[in-house]
């Protein structure tokens, strides 16, 4: 499985590094070929994520296996929340979502950070 993590917008995990030149890479074999498009998968999704002033999440993480984006966190508003989920679906590659996005207001944060929200 593939996984990045996405803080306020800053991708906060290393992409693998991809040679300059293509030429000297041979022919890869079925789970290498996957893991390769499951990156890129996630990739995508985490450039497109940070480019979007829609979704303001305090904390993203996407995970790829296979083709299927996981995406877990916390945003501001189910409208962001919808957002992140069609943006998944736009990357070429994706065959399923599983938008696990929980909606944290702003203030019912601030709450919890200040220890008067409810814990739950």
């Amino acid at each position: 499985m593939i996984g990045l993590t996405v803080y306020g917008g800053d991708v906060m995990c290393p992409l693998p590094e991809v040679p300059d030149d293509w030429s000297g890479v041979g022919p890869l074999d079925g789970a290498d070929a996957r893991t390769l498009a499951d990156e890129l998968i996630a990739d995508r999704l985490a450039v497109s994520i940070k480019q979007n002033p829609q979704v303001r999440g305090r904390y993203l993480e996407i995970h790829v296996q296979n083709g299927v984006v996981i995406l877990l966190g916390e945003v501001d508003t189910a409208d962001a929340r919808t957002v992140a989920r069609g943006l998944a679906w736009a990357v070429p590659g994706v065959s399923d979502v599983c938008n696990r996005i929980s909606v944290v207001p702003v203030d019912a944060q601030a709450e919890d950070d200040r220890g008067t929200g409810s814990a739950g």
